[in-house]
């Protein structure tokens, strides 16, 4: 089977034809990526041939679309491979070949990302043509009217279908673009629903959690009241006699027990229990006499004896917390220490100056570490209060704020600025609605604390001395001396 090449061009014009490159039929159309993105597969014309020596053939690529359509307007890309050896063929980069050597060639057509390979057989014949020779076709290879003919049709039927598969796919990618912006806005939801599912398990589980302490404190104090109440019940006797101390601070009361007990006026809690010999003695006349000679002694008497009390208590270590050196809980050095008002708790202190500030809480009955605050103040920590109901703790510091913490939570509920210098002191007010502030700037500022924040106030008193510590006795202290403030609140 062979083909030459007419003097008229017409295979070149077939091939612009079914490769839709005729330029006087050129239009605008689709893009080439677009275009490239339908085609299904690529075809090379004629096929599998041979040829004889000196023959020359133009071959033509084609693409088609997954309904069988062709597609014009795309680029092709020609080589040609010598089988027997092994190097390229002679083979134009339009995808004309030269039948110059007998041999066998592997023709290769890319385009659109598809390939084709055909098979070209050069054999030598009885004679070498030459170029003047008219072209010979056979009936069993030459491109006949009726394969012409409907190609011809099938490229009217594509460009007939053009217009409205170009509709289709602009509706198509109108609604793709709207099916994405769907997609997009569903994935943001998801994304916004799966982070406030994190955030709800999370805030569960905090609750949970102090549910749980609740639930533990709860069972303590019911336990420490049961006790009360048992050495309450064992140890109701009538009292005979009741006596204040000097300073109007401690209460004494004796009865039919023999024994003397102490009291705190201010809070009603109780001190210490004094036996005569350590112990109750059988047979012993009750105590109905009490009298103060001094601040530190109580005389209690019966009809038939004096008991003297030595309210000066015998201080012994307990234990200690932290080390001096080594791996301590301490991070430097404890400038503030405060006992809860239950006294089951203990707060210090501390941190490395310039650095943080350190605060942690304690369990008095065995020293454990309750709560670490390590974040609630940028500097070192110097000075401590607990709230009359042991719920919160005040704090003031080298970083010159005086902030309130929650112990349930361990939250920092409100800072309170005003001080240009070191707050030294803190204390709450009984009514635990007030806590006043003192400084190494010589001012004295109290603060009212309600649920929705802390309400600063003005400055009390500017006195020209460093205020290290406070009181609500009305009494502030400046470097040893000591300062009585009236008419506040």
């Amino acid at each position: 089977m062979a083909f030459w090449l007419r003097a008229n061009g017409f295979p070149g014009r077939l091939y612009q034809r079914l490769s839709g490159q005729n330029p006087s039929r050129a239009k605008h159309q689709e893009k080439q990526e677009d275009r490239d993105s339908r085609i299904a597969e690529i075809k090379i014309f004629p096929g599998n041939i041979t040829l004889h020596l000196g023959d020359r053939i133009h071959l033509s690529g084609i693409a088609y679309d997954t309904d069988g359509a062709t597609v014009g307007g795309v680029k092709f890309t020609w080589i040609a491979h010598d089988e027997g050896r092994n190097r390229r063929g002679p083979l134009s980069p339009h995808g004309e070949f030269n039948a110059t050597i007998p041999g066998t060639f592997k023709i290769t057509a890319e385009g659109a990302s598809k390939r084709d390979q055909a098979t070209i057989t050069v054999i030598d014949g009885p004679r070498r043509p030459k170029s003047t020779d008219k072209p010979v076709s056979s009936s069993t290879n030459a491109i006949d009217s009726k394969a012409i003919a409907a190609l011809k049709q099938k490229l009217k039927d594509a460009t007939e279908k053009l217009p409205g598969l170009s509709n289709a796919l602009a509706s198509a990618e109108k609604d793709l673009k709207k099916a994405e912006l769907t997609k997009s806005i569903a994935a943001h939801e998801l994304e916004l629903a799966k982070a406030s599912l994190t955030k709800s398990g999370e805030e569960v589980k905090e609750a949970t959690s102090l549910l749980e302490k609740s639930e533990e404190k709860q069972k303590q104090k019911r336990a420490e009241a049961d006790s009360l109440k048992e050495r309450a019940a064992s140890a109701e006797h009538i009292v005979r006699a009741l006596a204040f101390s000097p300073d109007n601070r401690i209460l004494a009361s004796a009865g039919e027990d023999s024994a003397v007990r102490t009291w705190s006026a201010e809070s009603g809690l109780p001190f210490e229990v004094y036996r005569p010999g350590g112990k109750p003695i059988p047979e012993v006349q009750p105590m109905d006499r009490l009298a103060f000679p001094s601040s530190k002694t109580v005389l209690a008497g019966s009809r038939r004896r004096l008991f003297q009390c030595n309210l000066t208590p015998v201080w012994r270590l307990e234990r200690t917390i932290g080390k001096p050196t080594g791996d301590s809980p301490l991070s430097d050095r404890v400038n503030a220490v405060r006992f809860s008002p239950d006294e089951h708790l203990l707060a210090t202190g501390g941190g490395e100056p310039s650095r943080a500030g350190e605060i942690k809480i304690w369990n008095v009955a065995d020293g454990k570490l309750m709560r670490d605050l390590p974040s609630i103040h940028s500097d070192t920590v110097l000075s401590l209060d607990f709230s009359p109901d042991g719920k919160l703790l005040a704090s003031g510091g080298a970083d010159k704020f005086l902030r309130v913490t929650s112990l349930e939570s361990g939250k920092l509920l409100k800072t309170f600025e005003g001080h240009t210098h070191h707050v030294l002191g803190v204390k709450w007010k009984q009514d635990g609605r007030t806590v006043a502030s003192a400084g190494a700037d010589a001012l004295l500022m109290p603060s009212l604390y309600e649920p929705s924040g802390l309400t600063p106030m003005r400055a009390l008193a500017t006195i020209v001395a460093t205020l290290t510590a406070l009181t609500w006795s009305y009494l502030a202290l400046a470097r040893g001396s000591f300062w009585r403030l009236k008419g506040f609140l």
